[in-house]
This record gives structure tokens, C-alpha cells and sequence, in this order.
């Protein structure tokens, strides 16, 4: 579980918790993680660091089951007045950081031919928004790249999914993590790639 000292990942590693399951719950700060999780250090930049905290799960349990991505970044707005390191920072922290932990998590899962990534898209990135342009280009990349995990990898037992919550706090952390929840439950069929919006009907207001 990446993102996971606020917000969205928060939440959803404390509900996957309650569920039962043992949680390692990464972020870059992990001493604000859930109680009762097992605190990750994890820079998502960096891939030594995101394959170092992984790599720690399937020494201590054996396994992988579920990745869940839920990284965020500051918004970085105008290109007129940012800079190309914030913008490469923008994408190291959302694009590179699914790539990465699935990079890991692809091996582990083929061996035990079973697994779930789920990868939390905020916002409408086929909408755009005027102060999250880089974000928002990073999460149309992280969509496209859950596809394509899903489409390569279904036949091996592994399911590749999206939720698209909408404008970030639209529909409540609640919600989202329910969906997450269930996702990462693996009742669906590999086979099916699910892209759940769920953003209170904000797209459809």
C-alpha cells in the first residue's frame, strides 16, 4: 500500500486492515501510517527504495497479494511558471511510482499465479484541470498502463484495476476505499479489467 500516511491511501489501509489482511503500509513519512500496519519508508522516486520496501514484504510473508498505488503529488500548474524538475518530479512520483511497484510485483504474482494491482487515478484526467497539469497528464499515462497490465497478464491470474475518484474528495475517502476494498478482495475474474469511477456523480452533474 503506497500513499498511505493520508488522504486516500490512508483510509483504504486502515479498511484493509479491518478486513483481516496484514497490511505494509508505505509512504515517505511512514510513522503517520494506520495502527496496526506494518510501516514501510518508501520513496516512490526512487527505484532502490521502492524495490528494497517490497522486496522486505515478500522476504517476511512470502507473498504479494495486492499493490495498491495511491501516490499523490502538489499540483503544478501554468508550464509558464514551473519548472522542468518540478514537472519530472510530478511524473517520478505518480507514473514511475506505479510502474515501479508493479515492475516488482509482476514476478512475485506469476510465481504464485495469483494477485491484484489497484492503482487509485484522482481526478478526471480526460478532463483536465487548470492547476494539475502535470498530475493529471500522469494519471492518463497510470490508466493506460493498468490497461495494458490487465490485458498481458489476466491469463496468468492476475487482475489489474483503476478507480477514478473525480475531483479528490468528491465522493469521500469512504467510498473509494470501499471500492478498493473490494477490488482487492480478488473475487473478480482475473480476466475482467475493472475502471471504477467513483466520484459521487460528479462527472455526471
Amino acid at each position: 500500500m503506497t500513499g498511505a500516511s493520508s488522504g486516500i491511501g490512508f483510509e483504504i489501509a486502515r479498511r484493509i486492515r479491518d478486513e483481516g489482511a496484514r497490511v505494509y503500509a508505505a509512504d515517505f513519512c511512514p510513522a503517520a501510517v494506520p495502527e496496526g500496519t506494518s510501516p514501510l519508508h518508501m520513496d516512490t522516486s526512487i527505484p532502490g527504495s521502492v524495490f528494497g520496501a517490497l522486496a522486505r514484504v515478500v522476504r517476511e510473508t512470502g507473498r504479494l497479494d495486492v499493490l495498491c498505488n495511491t501516490v499523490e503529488t502538489p499540483p503544478i500548474a501554468d508550464p509558464l511558471r514551473r519548472s522542468f524538475e518540478d514537472w519530472e518530479r510530478s511524473l517520478a512520483d505518480t507514473v514511475n511510482s506505479v510502474f515501479l511497484g508493479t515492475r516488482f510485483a509482476i514476478p512475485t504474482m506469476l510465481a504464485q499465479q495469483s494477485g491484484v494491482i489497484v492503482n487509485v487515478v484522482c481526478g478526471d484526467p480526460d478532463a483536465g484541470h487548470l492547476e494539475r497539469g502535470a498530475y493529471y497528464a500522469g494519471m492518463a499515462e497510470v490508466v493506460e498502463f493498468t490497461r495494458t497490465v490487465g490485458a498481458r497478464f489476466a491469463g496468468a491470474g492476475i487482475s489489474s484495476h483503476a478507480i477514478r475518484p473525480g475531483t479528490l474528495g468528491s465522493p469521500g475517502t469512504s467510498a473509494i476505499a470501499t471500492a478498493a476494498v473490494c477490488l482487492a478482495s480478488g473475487v473478480q475474474d482475473p480476466a475482467v479489467m475493472a475502471e471504477l469511477v467513483v466520484d459521487g456523480a460528479f462527472l455526471a452533474a
